[in-house]
């Protein structure tokens, strides 16, 4: 409605919103180009505070890992008997310290029903009929009441975890 009351003079004021600073002479038109981008990157600022160094999870990982085999050589090396090497199914004699106090030692004799290879926290499980019922026990490997492991007999199972064992029938397989 503007355009159709200024007539003529419409054009001109959008010709002056469309190209501001824009003039009639051809000269003048090419200095209302936008300016070019400098050649040269501006100074940069050093960042504050600077960054902290951070581990990443597989150096963190590495570096727990080193500190485990650290502490498992330090405790294998105090140790007066060396970890037999035993699998799930094999029968074993666990020496165990039951207190400091008076030095009582108990052998727990049975069948290894599961053994977790976890570094530091590496455990085994040993399963025994105590009373007629089937009980399982379950020691770390570097643990210092471990006294002593032996192995008594081998046996070759298909399964790494032989928890099914304590519901089978007790007369029909002996454990030890």
């Amino acid at each position: 409605m503007l355009a159709r009351r200024l007539g003529s003079q419409a054009c001109s004021l959008r010709l002056l919103f469309t190209r501001p600073f824009a003039s009639t002479s051809g000269a003048a038109a090419a200095d209302t180009r936008a300016p070019r981008k400098s050649t040269t990157p501006p100074a940069q600022l050093p960042k504050w505070p600077p960054a902290k160094p951070r581990l990443t999870k597989l150096k963190t990982k590495a570096l727990v890992n080193e500190i485990e085999k650290e502490q498992i050589a330090k405790i294998t090396s105090q140790r007066p008997f060396q970890i037999p090497a035993f699998k799930s199914g094999d029968q074993l004699a666990v020496t165990v310290l039951l207190s400091e106090s008076t030095a009582r030692f108990q052998i727990y004799k049975g069948t290894c029903i599961a053994r977790k290879n976890r570094g530091l926290g590496s455990s085994f499980t040993i399963l025994n009929i105590y009373d007629s019922e089937p009980v399982r026990l379950t020691w770390p490997l570097y643990s210092p009441m471990v006294r002593n492991i032996e192995v008594l007999k081998r046996q070759n199972f298909r399964r790494s975890k032989l928890y099914y064992l304590d519901k089978k029938e007790w007369n029909t397989f002996k454990v030890v």
